[in-house]
């Protein structure tokens, strides 16, 4: 017993069974023996070990590992066999150990074996999904080359149908930007003779209205002298002195009639120059120089045919002593200045206490014109609104179911007033504050002293 304990002895693998039917060991192994290389489908082994001890073989237990599996021996055991299930493809050695019934630990024995890959993981098998995969590589290539030239072939004839398109729209968008800027030019020209008409039929009935004060007094004067005359004749029983009185009264009544007459044919005479001016001023589509201060003192003279303008109160008007000779076509300067204090009037149309300034003074290089009123300002949302085409705070000027009185526009003076005034180079600027006016301030580079 002594002695059977003091020699060393080696577990031994002493069966190897591959899928429970395919024994590959069965006892020792021989000489020239080398690692079986299995393939794939064996890779299922069950492996019986044993160790050279036969005292009490009821207490022998085992320990065992698979490396290239694991590191890591098992728990001892009494057992006799392992199985290995659905191994991977690799290179395997079962190691099993044991110690007897005198807890003598046996040298460890081993198997050593490896598992082919299957054969869909072989080197030639890769080659082939190489290949295969090169071959769809290239196939999907080729297709998606084909596909993108049809495509391309496609989106061709499509942008070409598109661009035709497109330039028949743009044609048949241009034809109708060309009618409706005809149209819309008809209906400005529209537009401006009918706001100029109505302006020309408000000063035609001012001035009616102021020939009536002259033809007045014409008509008063016919008529003292007519009275003088009748009451001469009925005084003839009258004594010489009373006769000589009776003429002296005649004398005087005729005098301040004749000065009655020679007063309102001056003022018919002011009012016919002051409308002819007017007219061949208005009628002026030429440029030239002109000395603007001369063109506002002929508007504001005929300005007394506005009847608002004519009842103001308040009115201040201010001309600079020194010429202000600008380049610009008086006719439409006239209505810049016509718009523009128009504007005024109608903004002042219910105001109490309506006020109206006209100043002219020459600044830096050019002439300004600055015409203020004291109506109630523009609201600070249109402010930038007002200059727009078409923008107007006062009703259409074809409106008939407005009131007669009220204030009416299309909405293109102040609009043309932009255009004309920067057509001369200059501009137009708008100071207002509500509650208590608005003010425009014209500027317009001075004439060159050459021209």
């Amino acid at each position: 017993s002594e002695t059977q304990d003091s020699v060393s002895y080696r577990a031994i693998v002493r069966k190897v069974v591959a899928r429970r039917d395919s024994v590959l060991l069965d006892g020792s192994k021989p000489m020239l023996w080398k690692p079986p290389r299995l393939p794939y489908e064996m890779n299922s082994l069950r492996f019986y070990f044993t160790i050279p001890r036969y005292d009490a073989p009821e207490a022998k237990r085992y320990q065992y590992r698979l490396v290239g599996l694991t590191d890591t021996w098992s728990t001892w055991t009494e057992e006799t066999y392992r199985d290995f299930n659905s191994l991977p493809e690799g290179r395997y050695r079962f190691e099993v150990r044991g110690y007897d019934v005198y807890y003598f630990t046996s040298e460890v024995g081993s198997y050593e074996f490896i598992i082919l890959p299957p054969w869909y993981r072989t080197w030639w098998a890769y080659l082939l999904y190489a290949f295969a995969a090169g071959g769809v590589l290239w196939g999907a290539v080729q297709w998606r080359m084909r596909a993108m030239v049809a495509k391309n072939r496609r989106l061709e004839e499509l942008v070409e149908q598109r661009t035709r398109q497109l330039a028949e729209a743009n044609e048949e968008i241009q034809r109708y930007n060309e009618e409706l800027e005809q149209m819309l030019e008809e209906r400005t020209r529209h537009l401006i003779l009918s706001e100029r008409q109505a302006a020309f039929g408000q000063m035609v009935q001012g001035i009616v209205h102021n020939l009536k004060n002259p033809l007045s007094a014409g008509t008063m004067s016919t008529g003292v002298i007519r009275d003088a005359l009748k009451k001469a004749e009925e005084n003839h029983d009258e004594t010489l002195e009373d006769v000589k009185r009776t003429n002296r009264n005649l004398m005087r009544a005729v005098n301040q009639a004749v000065g009655w007459i020679e007063r309102a044919n001056q003022n018919l005479n002011d009012m016919i120059t002051s409308l002819l001016t007017k007219s061949r001023s208005d009628k002026s589509a030429d440029r030239r120089v002109i000395d603007l201060n001369d063109l506002l003192a002929n508007e504001i003279a005929f300005l007394q045919a506005d009847k608002r303008f004519k009842k103001m109160k308040k009115k201040h008007v201010k001309l600079s002593k020194d010429p202000l000779r600008v380049d610009v076509v008086p006719g439409e300067m006239a209505q810049v200045f016509q718009n523009i204090v128009g504007n005024a009037l109608d903004a002042m149309h219910d105001s109490k206490d309506p006020y109206l300034a006209i100043e002219t003074f020459h600044r830096d290089g050019c002439a300004v014109v600055i015409i203020s009123d004291a109506g109630p300002g523009i609201p600070e949302e249109i402010r930038q609104k007002v200059f727009d085409p078409f923008f107007t705070t006062k009703s259409p000027l074809l409106d008939e179911e407005s009131d007669a009185d009220e204030p009416k526009g299309t909405g293109l003076g102040l609009w043309m007033c932009r255009q004309a005034v920067e057509s001369f180079d200059g501009t137009i600027q708008l100071e207002t504050e509500e509650g208590k006016g608005t003010s425009f301030r014209i500027s317009i580079p001075l004439a060159k002293s050459g021209d």
